[in-house]
C-alpha cells in the first residue's frame, strides 16, 4: 500500500482531495463497520461524515460480500447499505481485486485521481495498485473478532508487505501520494 494506517481516522480526507484525490472507493466489511454488519462502527462514524462531507457522491463502496453478483444475487445486502449509509455499493460481477477498473468510468476520472481503501492486501489493495489507484491500508475493526483463519491470513498478508519493504518492493510510484495526508504509517 502507498499508506497504511489503523483506521479511517488516521485519515485527513481534505488533504488528500487538496492533493487532487476526486473520488474514494472504500471497503466495507472492517472498514466501516464490524464485519457483516450494515452500521457504521461507532468510532468511525464521525470520520465517515467528514469524508462524505469532502466528497459527497464521490465515494462508492466495493465490497467482497454486497454488490456482487453471485454472494449478493438481488442486490439485498447492497440495497440495505445504501438506505442505512446514503453512499452507493458498486454492483459487479467480480470479487476483489477484479473489476476496480470499471469504476474509473463511474467516476469519471482517471485511476490515479481515486483513492481505494481496504483492509485486505490481497483484494482492494492489489487491485488499486494494478489500476493505479492511490492505495490507503487499514489495519480491520474486528480484528478482535476474526477467525482463527482470517487472523492468518491477515498476518500472511502483512508478513508479506513486510518483508517485500525489507527488500525494497514498495508500492507503485504514484503522482499524489503524500505521506502528511494520513496521521500515522502502520505497517
Amino acid at each position: 500500500p502507498h499508506i497504511s494506517v489503523k483506521d479511517i481516522n488516521s485519515i485527513d480526507f481534505r488533504k488528500l482531495r487538496e492533493k487532487g484525490i476526486k473520488g474514494i472507493i472504500s471497503d466495507w466489511d472492517d472498514v466501516l463497520p464490524l464485519q457483516n454488519t450494515n452500521q457504521i462502527y461507532g468510532s468511525v462514524k464521525s470520520k465517515v461524515g467528514e469524508m462524505r462531507e469532502v466528497y459527497g457522491g464521490r465515494i462508492l463502496i466495493r465490497s467482497n460480500r454486497a454488490g456482487v453478483r453471485f454472494e449478493d444475487p438481488d442486490y439485498i445486502i447492497a440495497k440495505g447499505i445504501e438506505g442505512s449509509i446514503g453512499i452507493g455499493v458498486a454492483r459487479t460481477f467480480w470479487k476483489k481485486p477484479l473489476g476496480l477498473m470499471k469504476l474509473c468510468y463511474e467516476f469519471g476520472c482517471p485511476p490515479e485521481n481515486l483513492a481505494v481503501i481496504d483492509d485486505r492486501i490481497s483484494t482492494g489493495i492489489l487491485g488499486g495498485n494494478l489500476c493505479g489507484m492511490l492505495t490507503i491500508y487499514t489495519l480491520g475493526l474486528s480484528i478482535d473478532v476474526e477467525t482463527r483463519f482470517e487472523k492468518g491470513l491477515r498476518a500472511k498478508e502483512r508478513r508479506l508487505v513486510k518483508s517485500l519493504m525489507e527488500t525494497g518492493v514498495t508500492a507503485p510510484v504514484h503522482g499524489k501520494y503524500y505521506n502528511d495526508a494520513c496521521l500515522e504509517e502502520f505497517i
